[in-house]
């Protein structure tokens, strides 16, 4: 009935010339910040302290990118076969979910073993802000 105006958004949320940050890196920044917060504060609701959170993020985060890059990867791997250095060279596109979930559970399980913490209250505290971060 009524024709609709075409709007195509500006995915760039501030252009500085040599440096772009995106609409989608914002949001990726702003669910990650919940979903750190939410985490401590689930944490502590279940006798651990918040600050393992933090301390876990580097070993949780870098895993969680190995493996997100690494199943997108295995899943194109007709548009990587051809040029192998495209996979570690920018513009570094492409984050598979299940790889990324699955090498943050393996960094998890690594830190609560080496910090002597029961998994499943790990697991416990990080999987609600993990739905926000979703």
């Amino acid at each position: 009935m009524f024709p609709l105006i075409p709007i195509a958004p500006d995915p760039t949320a501030l252009d500085l010339g040599f440096f772009k940050i995106g609409w989608y890196g914002l949001g990726y920044v702003a669910a990650l910040g919940v979903m750190l917060w939410l985490s401590q504060f689930e944490a502590e609701r279940r006798g651990i302290a918040r600050t393992h959170i933090w301390n876990a993020l580097l070993i949780v985060g870098a895993l969680a990118l190995l493996g997100g890059r690494l199943y997108h990867v295995i899943d194109e791997w007709e548009l990587y076969s051809g040029n192998l250095i495209s996979i570690f060279l920018p513009p570094y596109s492409g984050l598979g979910l299940y790889g990324g979930v699955a090498g943050a559970a393996l960094g998890i399980i690594l830190y609560t073993r080496w910090q002597k913490l029961p998994l499943r209250l790990g697991l416990d505290a990080v999987i609600p802000g993990t739905l926000f971060a979703q």
